[in-house]
């Protein structure tokens, strides 16, 4: 079994009114990670993590109550163990409910 510590720090903002023919909210953050025991390494293994996020809505394209979306989250990793420094991205299409 490995134990760990990590914390984080995230902010996050809606507009309130549509941003034009679109609905916009933004998230960001920073990451934290401790592994004391780690194989391999003397000092653990530590990692720090930037992401953010954007959701967007378009409530003009509304159908039978639902509202399609666009989700695009990342991420960069950096650590002292190469194998975990790692960048990701990833888009997902969405279906809200508009009541």
């Amino acid at each position: 079994s490995q134990t760990f510590e990590d914390w984080s720090l995230r902010f996050g903002y809606s507009f309130a009114e549509p941003v034009g023919p679109i609905s916009l909210s933004l998230n960001a953050g920073v990451k934290f990670a401790d592994y004391p025991v780690f194989f391999n390494t003397t000092d653990g293994r530590e990692d720090e993590t930037l992401f953010y996020g954007v959701n967007i809505g378009f409530p003009d394209i509304e159908y039978a109550g639902f509202v399609p979306g666009l989700s695009i989250d990342g991420s960069q990793s950096e650590s002292n163990v190469g194998r975990f420094t790692r960048n990701s991205l990833s888009v997902a299409f969405t279906i809200n409910s508009a009541f």
